[in-house]
């Protein structure tokens, strides 16, 4: 009988060892998951931000727009910009920057469409230079204040109660946009912003 007891004792222990080791097991392997999971997590959210940070950095201030020259019936006026890219943290090129002018053609009372005019910031130069050299600058820096006259062709002709809508766009980034409205009787000098 005292045998007995002791045969016993041994299975509880052995039992009791398995399930222990059978825990410690498992544990490892719900902790090598969660470490995994989270370090996953981390990962991704890291290569997120790194993705999205030009895109967040790529915001066009305008500072000033105005119509640097009007004419009158014909193709050919000019709006003037005054920006910067304040949240820049590292130069983009100029090539990553663009410019379209949406605006309603009509033909007559009962035909319109949508018409645009483009173009790009090659021209662009710092404030200090005249806003329309194609090679004073490459590329964009956070610090400076820039400039540049956008002419404008017949599809967008400004002219009498003209509507428009000036959207800057920067490659992998965010758009600016501006209402261009005139009234009946436009001229050089207009501001718009």
């Amino acid at each position: 009988m005292h045998a007995q007891r002791f045969n016993d004792r041994a299975e509880t222990s052995i039992s009791a060892m398995y399930m222990m080791i059978t825990i410690m097991v498992l544990s490892s392997v719900a902790s090598a998951l969660l470490i995994s999971v989270q370090e996953r997590a981390l990962t991704d959210g890291r290569d997120a931000g790194l993705q999205s940070a030009e895109a967040i950095n790529g915001i066009v201030s305008v500072i000033s727009l105005e119509m640097s020259e009007y004419v009158d019936g014909a193709s050919g006026d000019t709006l003037h910009a005054v920006f910067e890219l304040p949240h820049l943290t590292a130069p983009i090129p100029e090539t990553s920057l663009s410019w379209v002018m949406l605006c309603k053609r009509d033909y007559g009372v009962s035909s319109s469409e949508i018409g645009y005019t483009e173009g790009d910031f090659l021209d662009a130069t710092t404030i200090l230079d005249d806003g329309n050299t194609a090679a004073a600058i490459d590329e964009f820096d956070g610090d400076m204040t820039y400039h540049v006259f956008m002419t404008m062709d017949a599809q967008c002709d400004i002219g009498p109660d003209f509507f428009g809508t000036l959207v800057i766009v920067v490659e992998n980034g965010r758009t600016f946009q501006i209402f261009v409205e005139t009234d009946g009787n436009p001229e050089s000098g207009e501001v718009f912003l």
